[in-house]
């Protein structure tokens, strides 16, 4: 399975790609269609947090104005993100497949 080389074992695109190939994915093409929708907001959620995890801090007027307006920096896991970013396109695409079987 694809999680065995992360550490994380609970991700199986590879799995759900060659299902859905194979026409085994068993779902509803318009299932399919409200899965890919979320998958793809939560990929670029992925996106945007690891991008804020690896942004310098930026100053503004309230860090100077409010004591202790400073935010704390973000606390995630980047090992997890990572994994997230590169197995979520496989599931995208898995119910993608899916979903324009029908048409």
């Amino acid at each position: 399975m694809a999680g065995s080389d992360t550490g994380y074992g609970g991700l199986a695109g590879d799995l759900f790609l060659r299902l859905a190939a194979d026409g085994r994915l068993a779902l509803d093409p318009a299932q399919a269609a409200v899965i890919v929708d979320e998958l793809v907001r939560t990929l670029d959620s992925v996106c945007l947090l690891l991008r804020c995890a690896d942004a310098e801090p930026r100053e503004s007027a309230a860090d100077w104005l409010i004591p202790g307006g400073r935010r704390p920096a973000l606390d995630i896991d980047q090992p997890r993100l990572e994994a997230a970013r590169r197995e979520l396109p496989k599931y995208i695409e898995a119910f993608r497949l899916v979903r324009d079987r029908a048409s």
